[in-house]
């Protein structure tokens, strides 16, 4: 598990259902409520609010038995149908284990929403993935999210780091000054290698770049004055 792998699932509602089925077919433990609760108690550390630093890395399988929970499957993810996005509720936060959160929503809308919640509480700056044929829901999704990385159709873990997509192959993954960082990059060694630059004295260039200024200067000028507390934009022409 990585960070950049899927932590929490946000589908419609319309097809849940057969979301669900989809993923039981594939050897899911989609948790009811009681499991849930036993979950959160086996695998939870209340003193963090984050999964037990002996679980992290481990299977499904694994997971699973600690809770009680039994498939009559080798259990591969576990998926905990979930309601609460709020920071205290741990199962709304990266887990960095087989484990995920499903939320149903009713429109899109709701569902970028609910998207760009779970990134405040634990993602922002860093990627958030959307799965659809339609192209421009893909590059709305892209705008509105505060992440650095918008997979669209490919799996986090892969794509992030650029297996199966065309981001730079790196597994140190900037999240910009959404996140708190200095760079949206996948870091590479060109981040860290060192450059000399040496720079002539250019005077045609100096020449050229106050014209610019001043024929900016001249077509449409933007002065600040303040009177109080109050902000005044004046256009000056020439």
């Amino acid at each position: 598990m990585i960070c950049g792998a899927e932590h929490n699932l946000v589908v419609a509602r319309s097809r849940r259902e057969a979301f669900v089925n989809h993923l039981v077919e594939n050897q899911t433990a989609v948790l009811d409520d009681a499991e849930a609760g036993r979950f959160v108690t086996s695998a939870i550390d209340p003193r963090i609010n984050a999964l037990r630093a002996e679980l992290v890395g481990q299977s499904a399988q694994v997971l699973a038995e600690k809770a009680g929970i039994q498939r009559p499957f080798q259990i591969r993810l576990i998926v905990a149908p979930d309601s609460k996005i709020v920071r205290g509720n741990a199962l709304s936060r990266e887990k960095m284990a087989p484990v995920l959160s499903l939320y149903a929503v009713e429109n899109e809308a709701e569902g970028f929403e609910t998207c760009k919640s779970l990134l405040e509480i634990d993602g922002q700056g860093h990627t958030a993935i959307i799965y659809t044929r339609d192209r421009h829901r893909a590059v709305a999704f892209g705008r509105q999210m505060s992440v650095s990385r918008i997979l669209v159709n490919s799996p986090g873990s892969h794509g992030v780091v650029g297996i199966s997509t065309n981001l730079d192959p790196s597994l140190t993954l900037g999240c910009g000054t959404y996140g708190g960082t200095s760079t949206t990059d996948n870091v590479t060694f060109t981040h860290v290698r060192n450059l000399k630059r040496i720079a002539f004295f250019a005077p045609e260039r100096m020449f050229l770049m106050s014209d610019a200024a001043l024929r900016l200067l001249r077509s449409r000028s933007l002065f600040i004055s303040k009177l109080g507390r109050k902000l005044s934009w004046l256009n000056i022409r020439t």
